[in-house]
């Protein structure tokens, strides 16, 4: 602005130069108003806060909600990959109840729907008539008050809010129950946060052949589009939660108009068959059980998908689900327990059925917090379950077979051409085992892939550049040294990677000159100069990049903290 004055000012331009002036704001407002024009679609861009459920089973249809904010204007959705498609429903500008028009007419007709639970079913088809007729009459009644023409049909209700519809045209325990719970039951911070307070309604069919493994799922408005969210494809048969579920012994309240306890609870989920992929939520003040039936003997696998699903929480402390897996046994005594998997938040546990008998499962996050986007997958089962494979990293195009350890693996090796490799979130080329003998695991492992061929290292070796080794620290104390010539001036890049292939290995790296001093050194790659961290919360791996003060022999110490 001021060079722009004092250009004028000058009286320094003609005619010819107010052509360049007008060819220079030009270019200024080309460069200015494509920017605003996208930061204003981008504040106009729905955002998705939590997919629920977050996967499903191949071969099936049904319904998903999806809760954010500046949802009402969804017009359509997408999914990477093939096989999965989904409709828009409903469009849900608030997913709680917020005034007295809503409130009224929806308690009203949760109580008509429960009390046609009382009567025996072999009268319910002729009461539910006589309570549709006394509705019609009292929404055509003339004398209504103000307040009551105020108040919402049925069928706007259906429209308005999740779970509402289900409750007005199936009738089932489950959906009646499910509404009273999401709404009037007595529970802290019922309220959503503000950026899950709409949602939009889909109906998703996954083919029978769709492959196994993750979506992206994109919601679009006429002029914009979400960031994607993860949604799962399984093999597994699926569940969703019903609450309450947190005690053993249902709960009830008391009607002070009516003078009795009432039971509200009236369905509950069997005994799971397994293997079966649990969905859920852990909401404000909530804990979650299931229980499931198993033999003596079996090694069964749990393990939960939270975090991964839904990694970043801006206004969370940590910022993502943290859950805890617990099972208790067929007595009531806590048999096993997790709160995370090696390195990885979302926790899984293996154990072995003492006895036959029925476990039940317990999920809650670690904090005792609860919210709408706390959505979580916990897949039980005698699956396998892949724990580390070695070596651990291959070269591109090798033939050979690797070492598979873990728990009811089918095979003790596997065969690297059925492997493909594929850039991970640090461009470094990977290979992911995503099944065994044509079954999808639960949880991929990865292995890297390298240019050049990788050597098993021993406790001291020399190095030259480039070169890859890979080896195991198995007992406490045990090193490995790697010599290596440079000279004054030279860069030197030293890169572990075990944690982030699922490794215990809490590595660290010191590098010392010929006379044994200190040079540098480093135990977690947090802070480091290094390739992005991405979505990892543990940052085990160090990461050197130095560079040489001198001529002469080096030698980097790999050691487990």
């Amino acid at each position: 602005m001021n060079w722009t004055q004092n250009f004028f000012r000058s009286g320094n331009f003609q005619r010819g130069s107010l052509t360049a002036l007008g060819i220079f704001c030009g270019i200024c407002a080309w460069l200015i108003f494509p920017e605003n024009t996208s930061a204003q679609a981008q504040s106009q861009a729905p955002s998705i806060g939590y997919v629920y459920p977050a996967g499903g089973q191949r071969g099936t249809t049904f319904r998903v909600l999806i809760g954010g904010r500046k949802l009402d204007g969804i017009e359509s959705v997408f999914f990477s990959g093939e096989g999965v498609s989904a409709r828009v429903l409903k469009r849900f500008r608030k997913v709680a109840i917020t005034n007295p028009e809503v409130s009224r007419p929806a308690r009203r007709l949760y109580e008509e729907e429960f009390a046609l639970l009382e009567v025996p079913e072999s009268e319910r088809a002729a009461k539910r008539e006589e309570m549709l007729r006394a509705r019609a009459a009292r929404y055509a009644d003339p004398n209504r008050t103000e307040d009551e023409k105020a108040d919402l049909t049925p069928e706007m209700l259906a429209e308005e809010l999740p779970y509402f519809d289900e409750l007005l045209y199936r009738h089932e325990p489950e959906d009646i129950q499910r509404v009273f719970w999401e709404y009037f039951f007595q529970r802290p911070e019922r309220k959503p946060k503000e950026t899950l307070a709409q949602g939009v309604l889909l109906e998703v069919t996954i083919a029978p052949d769709a492959p196994c493994g993750d979506r992206l799922l994109w919601l679009r408005t006429k002029n914009s589009s979400s960031f994607p969210a993860v949604f799962q494809v399984g093999d597994l048969p699926e569940v969703r939660e019903l609450e309450p579920n947190d005690t053993p012994n249902p709960p009830s309240y008391w009607d002070n108009v009516r003078k009795k306890t009432i039971h509200w609870v009236r369905a509950e989920l069997p005994t799971l068959s397994l293997p079966v992929m649990v969905n859920g939520q852990v909401r404000p003040g909530d804990v979650d059980r299931f229980q499931f039936e198993a033999k003596a003997g079996e090694r069964i696998v749990l393990f939960l998908l939270g975090r991964y699903l839904n990694p970043y929480l801006a206004d969370a402390v940590p910022g993502w689900f943290q859950p805890i897996l617990t099972v208790y046994g067929p007595n009531g005594t806590k048999t096993a327990s997790a709160c995370c998997w090696r390195n990885d938040p979302d926790p899984a546990l293996v154990f072995e059925a003492p006895t036959d008998g029925v476990y039940c499962v317990e999920v809650q996050d670690s904090l005792f917090r609860g919210r709408d986007d706390f959505v979580y997958r916990l897949a039980i089962g005698a699956f396998p379950w892949l724990e580390a494979v070695y070596p651990p990293c291959v070269k591109e195009g090798d033939a050979g077979k690797i070492q598979l350890f873990g728990v009811n693996l089918p095979d003790a090796e596997l065969d690297l051409s059925k492997l493909t490799a594929f850039p991970n979130q640090d461009g470094i080329p990977m290979a992911e085992i995503r099944e065994l003998n044509g079954r999808p695991l639960i949880r991929p492992l990865s292995l890297c892939v390298e240019k050049e061929t990788p050597v098993e290292a021993g406790s001291v070796q020399d190095a030259a550049f480039p070169s890859v080794f890979y080896g195991k620290l198995e007992k406490n104390g045990q090193t490995a040294d790697f010599r290596f010539s440079g000279k004054a001036g030279d860069r030197v890049v030293v890169d572990v990677t075990a944690c982030a292939l699922d490794s215990p290995l809490d590595a660290r790296l010191e590098l010392r000159d010929g006379s044994g001093n200190l040079a540098a050194e480093c135990d977690d790659r947090a802070g480091a100069e290094g390739p992005n961290l991405g979505r990892r919360t543990h940052h085990a791996d160090p990461f050197l990049n130095v560079t040489l003060p001198q001529d002469g022999t080096f030698t980097v110490r790999l050691s487990s903290v």
